[in-house]
């Protein structure tokens, strides 16, 4: 539940690469975040409404 979401994130390296030639950083690839971040709110939601 709750400690395995916690867990995952605080486990979950994030590439951040430089854009263009500036100094601001962004993700590499975020469909992997976007996705497991949709997941864990739909566990969430479910714990909630329970």
């Amino acid at each position: 539940g709750l400690e395995n979401i916690s867990t995952y994130w605080e486990n979950q390296p994030l590439e951040m690469v430089c854009y263009k030639t500036s100094r601001i950083f962004r993700l590499q690839s975020v469909d992997q975040v976007i996705q497991t971040i949709e997941d864990h709110l739909v566990q969430l939601s479910a714990m909630k409404s329970t």
